[in-house]
């Protein structure tokens, strides 16, 4: 248990209940949502009021007012585009519900543990929404010994933390982590990150510096002056001609944390999950910047780790001038974000002339989908390890690794086709006997048409018979057609959710394979690696697939025309007009999304939804008339 503590007068609150009563709200109202504040939030003097209001009628909008206790009358003040853009179809009704939003600050200091509540009047007739409770949140003293031992080890005094102190930081819960450093309250964008008075008078230097997190040359930042120095070296965050200097490193799965010391002493954290700078946090700032794949959690991870190893740690930091760089991490559960990211980093490097030169190239279990080592023909080690071990190994053995990938952008568009290009190139090339199976009959076939099938996030309600069904359709006005099942990819080191998952899309797909027509011939490409997929991909005609997770192999690598279904919110990814210019969406006026009692959390990504066969069926048609026999001509 930490000793009891002297507390400070109260400066903070945070939202300590939060209780909805939708149940009540007028019937004039379509829809709407309360984005702030949200339960635990930490603020100071005044909290933010905000969300947004859809009516029913949209003549109704002028007359809605957002009442605290009662009072205020405050009226919706603000453009929602986004919201509109995306719950509302009608063009007309968009431009006139467009201002349904409202924000707005309201002084709590005399309201703490007193319910406030917030009513919508309409129309003169008010109805509560939201009950919430405020309470202040107990500042500790500068004594408090555990906030004392962090703010030493985040300026780098680790001669002035002690035994004791360092076992008192162990003994924390991770609410207990969250509640001393305010993480809820420290993630921002790098636009906010500008704005904040954590950087002061330096806010050119701190711009300078988060470019250079995200943008291409990072990795190599890292990497080369690792090779060449012994240790990561990066201009300083607040003075381009100073340096902050890494030798140190901490693994969780699929994730890589450096440790960096500034010349002034400041220590700030790296977090790469999928880039070599996913997210960049200052502990004597109290800041954290989102620069790529970034949230709360993981964050709030990463620091209960430290607090929960912080000795092992603390030891491993004091031994930095005599740590050594053992290699990179290049691996990633997902393929999308395999090749979309850690695949353009490994190539830059390679382009740079340094990944020859890097000792060992570590990949996660199940997380690799193509050895580097054979595509660049390295002579460095490759390992698959536990990234947990990976970790006590190096503070055993005083060694530190980084991790590798690039965050895609349009402006890396032509960097990334010529990648893809190289890759497709040495999977056609180097394809084994195995993976060829089946593929000289494939070629035979007219049309050859892919199927990809998702039984995970983001499902097509109609798969299993709507793909039945348009077989079926396509095979009596093509009695050669052929097609190819595909779906999960194998890692090059896959584990046994790997294989578990492989039997699920297997059984899935034999269910529809007994309804179609016999003549038809099928191949399969569930659970292939890479390079079959690609060897099959550049062999179909066309296909349909979900536009998030089942396109990249067919429409980014093979450049293959072909029906993209998904959600609304998913459908059309920024990244498919450059990488998958023959993708075709089904418009949203045929999609219908599907909420379940989880998607409101976990977001939209998460959402089913539905669709006619017919709808695939006549997109299909055409593709084949306009694109699939003019191909098949020009061959």
């Amino acid at each position: 248990m930490r000793p009891p503590l002297r507390k400070e007068s109260h400066s903070l609150f945070r939202v300590a209940t939060l209780i909805s009563e939708k149940g009540n709200i007028s019937s004039k109202i379509k829809r709407l949502c309360l984005d702030s504040p949200k339960l635990g939030g930490v603020s100071k003097k005044n909290i933010r009021i905000s969300g947004w209001v859809l009516a029913k009628n949209p003549l109704d909008l002028s007359n809605i007012k957002i009442l605290v206790n009662g009072g205020g009358g405050f009226s919706l003040n603000k453009d929602r585009r986004d919201v509109v853009n995306k719950i509302i179809n009608d063009d007309a009704e968009r431009v006139k519900q467009l201002r349904c939003g409202f924000s707005f600050d309201f002084d709590v200091s005399k309201s703490i543990n007193k319910p406030l509540e917030l009513s919508l009047s309409i129309d003169g007739k008010t109805t509560p929404w939201q009950t919430f409770v405020i309470e202040p949140v107990e500042v500790e003293s500068d004594h408090d010994p555990v906030r004392v031992t962090w703010e030493r080890y985040s300026t780098n005094e680790l001669d002035n933390i002690s035994t004791t102190d360092a076992a008192l930081l162990e003994k924390l819960k991770k609410e207990e982590v969250e509640k001393l450093l305010f993480i809820k309250s420290s993630l921002v964008s790098i636009k906010d990150a500008l704005l904040s008075k954590a950087i002061g008078k330096e806010k050119s230097e701190f711009k300078f510096f988060l470019e250079l997190l995200g943008s291409r040359e990072f990795p190599h930042v890292l990497v080369s002056s690792a090779l060449s120095q012994g240790t990561c070296h990066i201009p300083s965050p607040f003075n381009r001609n100073e340096w902050s200097v890494c030798s140190e490193s901490f693994n969780l799965p699929n994730l890589t944390v450096l440790r960096f010391v500034d010349s002034s002493k400041e220590v700030f954290f790296v977090i790469q999950q999928v880039t070599s700078a996913d997210l960049v946090y200052f502990p004597k700032r109290k800041l954290a910047v989102r620069i790529k794949h970034a949230s709360e959690d993981i964050l709030l991870n990463v620091l209960h780790l430290i607090f929960s190893k912080f000795s092992k740690f603390l030891s491993y930091s004091r031994s930095a001038s005599e740590n050594k760089f053992r290699g990179i991490v290049a691996s990633f559960p997902r393929p999308y974000h395999f090749y979309y990211e850690i695949l353009h980093g490994m190539d830059l490097l390679q382009k740079k002339c340094v990944l020859d030169r890097v000792p060992e190239i570590i990949y996660s279990p199940g997380s690799a989908f193509y050895s580097f080592k054979e595509l660049y023909s390295l002579t460095s080690k490759e390992n698959t390890s536990d990234l947990r071990l990976i970790r006590d190994e190096n503070i055993l053995s005083k060694k530190f690794v980084v991790q590798i990938g690039v965050g895609f952008s349009l402006a890396n568009t032509s960097h990334v086709k010529e990648i893809d290009q190289f890759l497709v190139s040495h999977a056609i090339r180097s394809i084994g006997l195995k993976e060829s199976l089946g593929l000289a009959e494939a070629k035979k076939c007219f049309p050859l048409i892919s199927f990809g099938i998702t039984i995970e996030k983001r499902s097509w309600l109609e798969q299993a018979d709507a793909i039945s069904s348009v077989i079926s359709f396509i095979a009596q006005k093509f009695p050669g057609a052929g097609v190819v099942f595909d779906g999960w990819t194998m890692p090059i080191n896959p584990t046994e959710k790997d294989f578990a998952r492989v039997k699920e899309f297997e059984e899935f797909v034999s269910l529809i394979e007994k309804t179609i027509p016999d003549q038809v011939r099928v191949f399969s490409t569930i659970g292939a690696s890479s390079k079959r997929k690609i060897a099959f991909a550049m062999l179909a005609d066309c296909f349909v697939a979900n536009s998030g997770t089942d396109v990249l192999h067919i429409a980014r690598f093979a450049k293959k025309p072909g029906v993209g279904h998904n959600c609304k919110g998913m459908k059309s990814l920024p990244e498919h007009f450059a990488m998958c210019p023959n993708l075709r969406h089904v418009d949203d006026e045929y999609i219908t999304d599907i909420p379940d009692e989880k998607s409101d959390t976990r977001g939209v990504g998460f959402l089913s939804y539905s669709i006619k066969s017919e709808v695939i069926q006549e997109m299909l048609l055409d593709i084949l008339a306009e694109d699939v026999v003019k191909n098949r001509l020009n061959a």
